[in-house]
């Protein structure tokens, strides 16, 4: 995971929330900044994959690779680095498999929607808070001892995870059902 500006933000924030002193970096020889180097890549990879977050997911055509799978399926594909889980792909009816860093198919080419591991400057503010929360979370028991204010944050989390969600479902076009296709209504005329 490449650490930008941005993340040091959101662990910078949630430690002055905490009241405990800000970092500039995850290199600085202070506790705060080696607790929030050991535990923020993790926080924020846990986060992303608690929902399929429209910000954080992307169509690709997979690389082919030389060798072939031993059996059950033709091809194999590498995924990507930043990769973090399986989404869909063009044809949903070809089966597939994943091994390692690998997605095993019969398709050839291989179009899929994956999530990534976004960065943190492409955030929306719902998610960021999200994340500051899960990180405060963290930070009240591993750096504070204070399990009551853990259990608090943890509350504040859960509530953020929901309007969050709700408001990142909000970037999909709406479904609407053709009149001629919804038969219950049709009758009533």
């Amino acid at each position: 995971m490449a650490i930008n500006e941005a993340d040091i933000k959101i662990c910078s924030n949630a430690l002055q929330v905490l009241g405990a002193d800000p970092i500039n970096s995850f290199d600085d020889e202070t506790r705060e900044s080696q607790i929030c180097a050991s535990i923020y890549p993790l926080i924020k990879r846990n986060t992303l994959q608690k929902h399929y977050w429209r910000f954080s997911i992307r169509q690709e055509q997979l690389s082919q690779l030389v060798a072939t799978p031993l059996y059950d399926f033709r091809y194999a594909y590498q995924l990507p680095n930043d990769f973090l889980r399986f989404v869909g792909k063009q044809n949903p009816s070809i089966n597939h498999q994943i091994f390692e860093n690998k997605i095993y198919t019969d398709a050839n080419p291989l179009f899929i929607s994956m999530q990534y591991e976004a960065s943190a400057q492409y955030f929306p503010s719902y998610f960021e808070y999200l994340v500051q929360l899960e990180l405060m979370k963290e930070l009240a028991l591993g750096l504070m001892e204070d399990e009551s204010k853990e259990q608090r944050l943890a509350a504040k989390a859960r509530e953020q995870l929901i309007a969050a969600r709700t408001i990142d479902s909000q970037n999909n076009t709406v479904s609407i059902i053709p009149n001629e296709l919804f038969t219950l209504t049709s009758v009533r005329q």
